[in-house]
């Protein structure tokens, strides 16, 4: 009878771990930056409140180094290759895992940094980060004020309007030589603000 019992919890424990990883598996699909933070000598309140500070599109989750290396692993299999420094890495102690896309990184680090400063000035605990991996390099604790001004794609979008008002014959250039999602982006911006009557509609049906 104990030897079934602890059939079935091994059953059960295998079955929680391999839903761990295919949901860490998604995170990393869909995050453009991740983070590895100590969480040692935190309560469960700070962590709460830690969480609760982040934009949506970002994640604090709690999970074991190896699986998050398997997850990460599974990620670069998928075709995450910027992932692949990740996977390589080795870290250790218990972490507090920071996911988060393409529209929020500068949000989610700027959110971070303030919490880790109240932190530090309340208890004198710092958030140690163990491993921070942005577009597929490893980055150190002090890039962590710079991935703050990491823009949003709305934000790289209204440069480019701008880039598109001030230079529009060199962007133009830009355009035709560089098909690309960005490229297309421009030629749009470009063809609304030299005929402001059009819609938006308009321009995507006579591309």
């Amino acid at each position: 009878m104990e030897w079934e019992r602890g059939r079935v919890s091994c059953a059960v424990s295998r079955a929680q771990k391999e839903a761990t990883v295919e949901s860490l598996t998604e995170l990393f699909n869909s995050s453009a930056a991740v983070m590895g933070v100590s969480y040692k000598g935190l309560t469960v309140r700070e962590i709460t409140d830690l969480r609760r500070s982040l934009p949506a599109g970002a994640r604090l989750v709690v999970a074991k180094n190896n699986l998050v290396k398997l997850a990460a692993e599974k990620a670069v299999a998928d075709g995450r290759e910027d992932w692949k420094a990740l996977a390589e890495t080795r870290y250790t102690g218990d972490n507090a895992w920071f996911f988060a896309d393409e529209e929020v990184i500068g949000k989610a680090f700027k959110a971070f940094n303030k919490q880790s400063k109240d932190l530090q000035k309340e208890k004198k605990e710092v958030l140690s980060p163990n491993v921070i991996v942005f577009g597929g390099d490893v980055c150190s604790p002090d890039d962590l004020k710079r991935l703050e001004k990491v823009p949003s794609r709305e934000e790289i979008y209204t440069k480019i309007a701008l880039l598109v008002k001030a230079m529009p014959t060199k962007v133009a250039r830009l355009v035709k030589a560089v098909p690309t999602k960005v490229g297309r982006a421009v030629h749009l911006v470009a063809e609304l603000d030299e005929d402001k009557s059009k819609l938006v509609s308009d321009v995507a049906k006579s591309d």
